[in-house]
């Protein structure tokens, strides 16, 4: 009798904390929650800089997220040797995140973003290993590429919250093709006067130079010079001076810096203008 009543009060003790530590586990998985939420847009978070387009699936499988695209977009690849490595449209890809100093960087994917997450036991969080399904290769680094482009973006909401087009693209010979098309009626006149225009190229923002006189419709940046009314500043130690490239693509060189933020002002065709900025790769008017 001694027994079973010994018995009956471990098992009880035992539901007990069964149910104490499962209730603390569904509180720290709130709190996990909102901690996401919360730090999302903050420097905790380092998006993949990729547009994901409406449609795409995905899983979170340990330290990394895999992802298949609608059939509307395909996937680039830059191996550690500058090759390009494309994609089937709707394809198959992953990125890995990965803490370098500490431990605790999760991948996540949510109504606000994809990317890594730094917790507070990770000083230095990356994204690192990317690769896409079909090649044996790991990517340095991977875009989502449109089979649409629009050159003639006339409204501030066809940008906001779009992403830039990371400088290691313009190689890409299907970014190249566009924008050589553009630069070749600069070269055809040099006397022909310019101006910098926001376009939207294979599902990226760019901002490139275009014939003034051929283009009155597109969203363009006030200013003049060479750096056209574009200032980048780094937010933190460093520096990401403003560079061109030759088919007349701007950019900010953050290789020496962590947060570097490019700046300016836009103006539509009926005179509205509103201030830009492009940090962590995300564009947005203010």
């Amino acid at each position: 009798m001694k027994k079973i009543l010994l018995f009956t009060m471990v098992l009880a003790m035992g539901i007990i904390y069964s149910c104490a530590d499962n209730q603390g586990q569904k509180e720290t998985d709130q709190l996990t929650s909102a901690e996401i939420e919360a730090q999302i847009l903050s420097s905790n978070f380092i998006p993949f800089n990729m547009p994901f387009p409406e449609g795409t699936q995905f899983e979170v499988e340990g330290s990394s997220i895999n992802f298949t695209l609608p059939k509307t977009h395909y996937i680039v690849g830059i191996d550690s040797d500058g090759e390009f490595h494309k994609s089937f449209v709707g394809g198959t890809g992953s990125v890995t995140c990965e803490c370098t100093e500490g431990s605790g960087c999760d991948p996540i994917t949510n109504k606000n973003g994809t990317g890594c997450l730094m917790k507070d036991g990770c000083s230095k969080c990356t994204k690192t290993t990317s690769s896409i399904n079909g090649f044996d290769e790991e990517m340095k680094n991977i875009a989502i590429m449109s089979l649409e482009t629009n050159l003639y973006i006339n409204d501030f909401s066809q940008l906001n919250n779009r992403y830039y087009l990371p400088k290691d693209f313009l190689a890409f010979e299907g970014v190249q093709e566009i924008l050589t098309n553009v630069q070749s009626e600069i070269n055809a006149d040099p006397n022909v006067e310019t101006k910098t225009v926001f376009a939207d190229v294979l599902g990226y923002v760019v901002a490139l130079d275009v014939p003034a006189n051929k283009d009155n419709v597109s969203l363009a940046v006030i200013g003049g010079g060479d750096d056209a009314g574009i200032s980048c500043s780094c937010d933190v130690e460093g520096s990401c001076p403003l560079e061109k490239h030759w088919t007349g693509t701007k950019w900010c060189n953050s290789d020496n810096c962590t947060k570097c933020t490019m700046s300016g002002v836009s103006i539509k065709m009926n005179g509205e203008v509103k201030e830009f900025a492009i940090e962590k790769g995300l564009m947005q008017f203010k």
